[in-house]
């Protein structure tokens, strides 16, 4: 996947698959970095690949 150099909460959501109650949870607790400029919010190419880059890794199943 390559990164744009900036998203709006739109943009991201729409990228990510996210809704934008869970965004702003994840945003609360820190694991997604915003900048603001006025009331526009944004989050870096930067910030969306280390809010990638902290999701667990799935491993899969080993069959029995």
């Amino acid at each position: 996947m390559t990164l744009k150099p900036a998203y709006s909460v739109s943009q991201f959501l729409s990228e990510f698959a996210m809704g934008r109650t869970r965004f702003y949870e994840l945003v609360g607790q820190g694991a997604i970095r915003v900048r603001k400029n006025g009331n526009k919010t944004i989050v870096t190419g930067e910030d969306a690949q280390a809010f990638l880059n902290s999701l667990p890794i799935v491993e899969p199943k080993k069959a029995a």
